[in-house]
């Protein structure tokens, strides 16, 4: 995976949360958008994340190619899907990391959250209206694997997704290496 994918989504992340190194006084930050600084797709592990999220609510579904797990906080709910471990030669989908990887994690806020405060026109987002609800958008940057839903003034859900640079890992792109014939 490019290193330098990391730092970028970080970077991008803690600006579009409405980071600044300087003139933080007294805002604290709600509780999603500190464990979003942290989460790494397809590297951060569900031991690490539920060590971040401090108290919650837990529901658990299973689904054929990962576990999907719902954290309820005070001022969120936090969607983690969840690696069912490393591709096989007739796996179709997931991911070739290890068990229990987050392989997407969703953020939906109990309060929408203004725009304004993502900063989603300095960077390179496609805005694409959801087609069939009226007034309700995607923002999304493949390239650092960020989306953002809601309307034009409001956003009530943020996910993060593996980037551009991480589909490779994806189960369906992995090529298997053909075994050299025998030349007996």
């Amino acid at each position: 995976m490019n290193k330098v994918i990391i730092p970028t989504v970080v970077l991008l992340v803690f600006l579009l949360l409405g980071g600044s190194t300087a003139n933080h006084t007294f805002a604290q930050k709600p509780s999603w958008s500190v464990i979003v600084d942290r989460v790494r797709v397809l590297e951060t592990t569900r031991d690490e994340l539920e060590s971040l999220l401090g108290e919650y609510e837990m529901e658990e579904s299973d689904s054929s190619a990962a576990d999907d797990v719902e954290y309820r906080l005070r001022d969120a709910t936090i969607y983690a899907l969840y690696s069912q471990g490393f591709c096989t030669p007739s796996s179709t989908h997931g991911y070739n990391v290890q068990q229990d990887t987050i392989i997407e994690f969703t953020v939906e806020f109990r309060k929408p959250r203004p725009v304004s405060s993502f900063r989603l026109t300095s960077g390179p987002f496609d805005k694409r209206e959801i087609e069939d609800v009226i007034g309700l958008f995607h923002y999304t940057n493949d390239a650092v694997g960020v989306r953002f839903a809601g309307s034009s003034t409001e956003l009530t859900k943020l996910t993060l997704f593996p980037s551009v640079d991480q589909e490779s890992l994806a189960c369906s792109n992995l090529k298997a290496t053909p075994k050299p014939e025998s030349k007996l």
